[in-house]
């Protein structure tokens, strides 16, 4: 077990050690160090898990307990078409990761959760009956916005497997909630969703230089830590409502280096202020040499 690890250990050492340094032209010979990134694709909350027990006791006047409710929760997300920008830099000395992005995206999350079980009745000593309740929420619009840092590993020349890794920030705008079914007074209030998440993200790809500093990137992308708001389970899910949800992204991005632009013999060097070839009396000496 110990040679095998240690087999697998100078593979990869030597996978990372070999990658081509043409790829995304570090160097800096036709393109700059540095480009744009542009992404279209689809945003899912998964629920996590997709179904919970629940149930509300409360203590009688005369000792006993009454039961509100008790049943369960089904719940579902829902998905919707992701947009975004970005911008990328390169890392001339790659060692853990080749390049960092910043990028800025816009999504709308959106959730349903529906209860199913046996509520009290309208008045005490009445049996429990069974009822639904169904809760929904959404927001008008959803900015995201990421710090990733990213490694390719070539596969063959022009392909690459790419891993990302990052913390990523939302921001809600426009939250609404509604409920309805039975009586919502045998139930605990339904909670606002959080209006901002900030979580450790990342993913897996795979790309492939169409042409010089073009490249296309197949991404899927979710949440691997969530520090706020976190969920009763922990892990990359946040509560949401009565549920618990893990959000999802694919895409495909283009990813365009920025070209270096043509050397030019006009005008003046960079950096360096504007100077005459010839002297004041350099260019009396050719006039009169003109003349004669």
């Amino acid at each position: 077990m110990r040679w095998l690890t240690l087999c697998l250990s100078m593979l990869i050492t030597g996978v990372l050690c070999a990658q081509s340094s043409d790829l995304f032209d570090r160097n800096e010979r036709n393109h700059l160090g540095r480009g744009w990134s542009w992404k279209l694709g689809g945003h899912l909350l998964d629920a996590a898990p997709s179904s919970s027990p629940s149930q509300w006791l409360t203590s009688a006047p005369n000792g006993g307990i009454d039961t509100l409710h008790i049943g369960s929760w089904s719940h579902a997300g829902r998905g919707s078409i992701l947009v975004g920008i970005g911008h990328w830099w390169t890392v001339k000395e790659p060692i853990l990761w080749d390049r960092w992005s910043i990028e800025l995206g816009g999504v709308r999350h959106a959730a349903n959760s529906e209860f199913i079980g046996r509520v009290a009745g309208n008045s005490p000593g009445t049996t429990m009956v069974t009822d639904t309740l169904m809760d929904r929420g959404k927001s008008a619009f959803t900015l995201q916005t990421a710090l990733q840092v990213h490694r390719a590993i070539e596969i063959m020349p022009d392909f690459f497997l790419d891993a990302h890794i990052g913390i990523g920030w939302n921001r809600e705008f426009g939250i609404k909630t509604s409920r309805a079914g039975a009586d919502t007074t045998l139930f605990l209030p339904l909670s606002t969703p959080s209006n901002w998440r900030l979580a450790f993200e990342g993913g897996l790809g795979l790309g492939v230089r169409t042409q010089s500093g073009r490249f296309l990137r197949l991404r899927v992308n979710t949440d691997l830590v969530q520090l706020e708001p976190t969920a009763l389970q922990g892990g990359g899910a946040w509560d949401w409502m009565e549920g618990s949800y893990r959000p999802w992204q694919f895409c495909i991005s283009w990813d365009l280096l920025k070209k270096r632009p043509a050397a030019s013999c006009v005008g003046t060097p960079e950096g360096q202020p504007g100077r005459d070839l010839f002297g004041p009396k350099m260019r009396k000496k050719m006039r009169w040499s003109r003349r004669n």
